[in-house]
């Protein structure tokens, strides 16, 4: 419906009917299904480092927390982890990671180590895409705990190694 004005301007009450559905869905969504919607609302707020921050805040206000991107668990977009609780990042945050490389990462999981996750089985290179510069991006972030290669060592290693394991 269109409707003029006492000052002549002609308005229309279908831009505000039209957010006040979106309202009631985005209410009703989080309503119901609150880890989803939150997990969209973190992937809307990817470009803006501004915006980013505080939905992360928000999404933390609710009593969720925000893991580390780990090559076995991430994806190309926020994912919520195996506990329900957490939120994991996408591996297109790690600079140095393209979607292609993202791609042949998440088409070979999971990895159990490091050789699985760099060479096939007949000793060549696994990807393509996926680079040194994508190695140190994901060494840098901390994205191998799932692999259990990075961390402290266990007590049957050597004392005062804390940094890097051995996987073999």
């Amino acid at each position: 419906h269109q409707f003029y004005l006492s000052n002549g301007m002609l308005t229309s009450n279908s831009h505000s009917y039209s957010y006040a559905i979106d309202s009631f869905m985005c209410a009703w969504l989080m309503t119901y299904y609150e880890a989803e919607w939150l997990c969209s609302y973190l992937e809307s707020q990817m470009g803006n480092a501004d915006s980013r921050g505080a939905a992360i805040a928000t999404v933390r206000s609710f009593g969720y927390s925000i893991g580390r991107v780990d090559v076995n668990l991430s994806t190309d977009r926020w994912v919520i982890g195996p506990d329900g609780r957490t939120f994991v990042p996408p591996l297109l945050s790690v600079k140095g990671l393209g979607q292609s490389a993202v791609d042949e990462i998440t088409a070979h999981r999971p990895y159990r180590d490091v050789e699985d996750l760099c060479w096939n089985e007949d000793g060549s290179w696994r990807h393509s895409k996926f680079n040194k510069k994508a190695l140190e991006g994901l060494i840098k972030v901390g994205a191998f705990e799932s692999m259990g290669i990075i961390g402290p060592a266990p007590e049957d290693e050597k004392p005062g190694r804390t940094r890097f394991r051995s996987w073999r």
